[in-house]
């Protein structure tokens, strides 16, 4: 795609109806001529602003960075992992309603780094139904406004169906957590129907439905630090922001 136009292989289902099918898009090359600061303005009304509340700035925009894992006292994948690969998980799965969306873009990439992912359809081959309704966790961050006492692995908002997944933050609070687990720590990571999609050059793109598809990151190679992603997160997708 060049000149900021919908790549042909995008246009062949529009962005929420790949979303509603995959858990995910990828547009290479989204609007790569255009100034990194201010490619999210068509979006901006539909930026979840609970995601960015925590950040150093005001900005819808976060920039992401590789960096060395810290000693102790970090809760981000980053702390934890630093150049490592991130294993699946959901982003701010400890809150009621993690974020509907979450969208990133490519500043400087780097060809052996990609996002891993797994569809929650996926994931309903792996987990059994009943096990996914009964599961129960509490959060393993500090408690707030947005950490409840108890958070179901399944939740709903009116028709759509979510699931929520972080080893880290999440701590199974009943037998059914415990092993549903225990399956995700063994198969998840190694299921046949893992995707990878490469943020290698500048303007890709890459939208993940936060309710319906894990991600994670793989491991950064010494040579990778420079590598650059601009994340936002939405609670709507629409595809005219993508056109």
């Amino acid at each position: 795609m060049s000149n900021g136009r919908m790549d042909p292989s995008v246009e062949s289902g529009t962005v929420n109806e790949r979303l509603g099918r995959d858990g995910y898009v990828f547009i290479p090359r989204w609007n790569e001529e255009k100034d990194p600061t201010i490619f999210f303005t068509r979006m901006e009304k539909y930026v979840d602003r609970r995601a960015h509340m925590f950040g150093k700035t005001n900005s819808s925009i976060q920039i992401l960075k590789p960096r060395t894992a810290v000693t102790s006292g970090g809760n981000r994948y980053s702390d934890i992992y630093g150049l490592e690969e991130f294993p699946l998980h959901t982003d701010f799965a400890h809150w009621p309603r993690p974020p509907r969306f979450l969208v990133l873009r490519c500043v400087v990439g780097c060809p052996e780094v990609s996002t891993n992912l797994l569809p929650a359809a996926l994931l309903d081959n792996i987990l059994d139904d009943g096990l996914l309704f009964q599961a129960m966790y509490c959060s393993n961050l500090q408690r707030n406004k947005y950490s409840p006492s108890i958070l179901p692995m399944e939740f709903s908002d009116n028709t759509v169906r979510g699931i929520r997944w972080d080893r880290h933050s999440l701590k199974p609070i009943n037998k059914a957590a415990f092993n549903v687990s225990r399956e995700m720590s063994i198969q998840a990571s190694e299921h046949a129907g893992l995707a990878a999609q490469c943020l290698a050059n500048r303007g890709d793109t890459l939208i993940i439905d936060n309710w319906r598809c894990l991600h994670g990151r793989s491991r950064v190679p010494k040579d990778g630090r420079q590598r650059r992603i601009q994340r936002v997160y939405l609670s709507e997708v629409r595809d005219v922001c993508f056109h």
